[in-house]
C-alpha cells in the first residue's frame, strides 16, 4: 500500500531532523539564537506600529522603526556570527574541503540505506504512484511559495532595507506608507523563503531516493 512509503518518508524526514541535543541546547548555539532574536525584533517591531497606529502614538511608531532597523542588523550580521560560532569547521574545509563533502554524505547514509531497501521491497505500481505524487506536491509547493515569496532568494532584504532608508527622513512625523510596509514585510518573506527552500530541497532528496529505489528495482 502507498500508505507504508509515505510513513516511510516521514520516519526518513525525522531521521534528517533527529538531534541527541535537547530542544533547547540546540536554540543556545549562537547562530540560532542571533536568528531568534532577529525575528524576535521584527515581531516586536510590528506589533509596535499596529499600537502606535491605533493610539496615534508617534513615538511608539518611531521606536518600532529603529526595533524594525536592529532586526535587519541581526539578519545582516547572521553570517558574521555563523562564520565564528563554526570557525574550526570552516578551517578544516580549507585545509581539506574534501572531508567536509564527505563527511555531509556519510551523515545520512545509514538512514538512507535503510529507506532505499524498504521501498525496493514495496510493489512498483505503489511505488510509482507515490513517486508521481510527491513530485506533483513538491512542484505545486514551490509554485505557490513564488507567488507569495517571489524573487527574494535573488534580492534578498535589499527593498526592505532601501525602504527603511527612504523612510529614515520622516522618522519623527512618521506615515505608515506602503514603502514602510514593504520595510516591515521583508524579513517574514526572507525567513519564509529560507524554510522553504530547505523544505524542497528536502523532497528532492526524498524523491531521488525514491527514483534510485525503482532504478534498483528494475534491474
Amino acid at each position: 500500500m502507498s500508505e507504508s512509503i509515505y510513513r516511510a518518508i516521514s520516519w526518513i524526514s525525522a531521521q534528517e531532523n533527529g538531534s541527541k541535543q535537547p530542544l533547547i541546547e540546540t536554540l543556545k548555539k549562537a547562530p540560532n539564537l542571533q536568528y531568534i532574536i532577529s525575528i524576535a525584533l521584527v515581531v516586536l517591531s510590528v506589533l509596535g506600529v499596529l499600537m502606535g497606529e491605533l493610539f496615534n502614538f508617534e513615538l511608539i511608531i518611531s521606536i518600532s522603526l529603529i526595533t524594525l532597523i536592529l532586526g535587519y542588523l541581526g539578519i545582516l550580521i547572521s553570517p558574521i556570527v555563523f562564520a565564528l560560532y563554526y570557525r574550526q569547521n570552516i578551517i578544516n574545509f580549507w585545509k581539506n574541503p574534501l572531508s567536509i563533502i564527505i563527511g555531509n554524505a556519510k551523515k545520512n547514509h545509514k538512514a538512507d540505506a535503510i529507506f532505499v531497501k524498504y521501498l525496493s521491497s514495496r510493489d512498483n505500481n505503489d511505488l510509482e504512484l507515490s513517486l508521481i505524487e510527491m513530485k506533483t506536491e513538491r512542484d505545486a509547493f514551490e509554485k505557490r511559495i513564488a507567488l507569495i515569496v517571489g524573487v527574494i532568494d535573488k534580492v534578498g532584504l535589499l527593498p526592505g532595507i532601501v525602504a527603511i532608508f527612504v523612510s529614515l527622513p520622516k522618522i519623527k512625523a512618521i506615515d505608515i506608507d506602503w514603502v514602510l510596509a514593504i520595510a516591515y514585510a521583508m524579513p517574514f518573506l526572507y525567513f519564509m523563503g529560507l524554510w522553504t527552500h530547505f523544505l524542497i530541497n528536502k523532497m528532492s532528496r526524498h524523491i531521488s531516493l525514491m527514483e534510485y529505489a525503482l532504478e534498483q528495482k528494475s534491474q
